[in-house]
């Protein structure tokens, strides 16, 4: 991935740790409810903080990180030092993430004329986050397909495959099965008349595991749609 990285992703997943109640009583509620069920939610907010240590020190400053352990995680009113450092470090991470999808949607526009047909309609009208690769294989030579899990996606199917014709480079970090799709990029390939996909896959692995799909093709097409209930079916390409 050239904007959509996996270190920009894992930074992400931080964001919602340095989250915090402004007041002492928003949270009440959910004690009482968590008492009733005869649990401690400050003792597992911290519990979870300590299981996740290792990931969150991957990704966040070890100052910020000692901040939040002395805090017990994100259950309590923060101390006004960590509220600052926490606040610094979202607004440099919406930075970050805000630069990235220009720079993607700035390169997008510039070779969105030289694209071939499939590529570009790739890029507009198929939506494929929060799909599943279910399965993957080379049909001939030049020929490789995806099979999909639509359930969990913005499609309005149930399933599909995707596969991909004139195809000169497929290759992948780890097993694409169960691989669930976060992310893609599409650009112009170096060869004539051809495209490049780009994607950021969730392995659904602990520790949190990604994988990178990158193919370049000259086109790509919609095979065996099921459609899902209730919802206008998507053009075929």
């Amino acid at each position: 991935m050239k904007y959509f990285t996996k270190e920009l992703y894992h930074s992400a997943q931080m964001v919602g740790r340095l989250m915090f109640p402004d007041h002492d009583a928003d949270l009440d509620g959910a004690r009482a409810y968590y008492r009733s069920e005869g649990r401690d939610l400050d003792r597992e907010y911290l519990e979870n903080f300590e299981q996740d240590r290792p990931y969150i020190e991957q990704h966040l400053p070890g100052h910020l990180v000692e901040l939040l352990a002395a805090n017990g995680g994100n259950s309590r009113v923060p101390s006004p030092e960590l509220k600052a450092a926490a606040d610094e470090w979202v607004q440099n991470w919406e930075l970050r993430s805000r630069k990235a999808g220009e720079n993607a949607r700035t390169r997008y526009e510039a070779v969105k004329d030289r694209l071939p047909v499939g590529g570009r309609r790739f890029a507009e009208e198929i939506h494929l986050h929060d799909t599943v690769i279910t399965g993957y294989s080379w049909l001939g030579t030049g020929i490789f397909q995806l099979d999909l899990n639509c359930r969990g996606g913005f499609m309005g199917l149930e399933s599909c495959a995707l596969i991909f014709t004139g195809v000169s480079l497929a290759e992948w970090e780890k097993d694409l099965t169960n691989n669930w799709w976060l992310y893609n990029e599409i650009d112009l390939a170096d060869g004539e008349g051809a495209f490049e996909l780009r994607a950021l896959l969730d392995c659904q692995t602990l520790p949190r595991e990604l994988n990178q799909l990158r193919i370049t093709a000259e086109d790509v097409r919609i095979a065996n749609p099921v459609q899902a209930s209730s919802i206008h079916q998507l053009p075929s390409l």
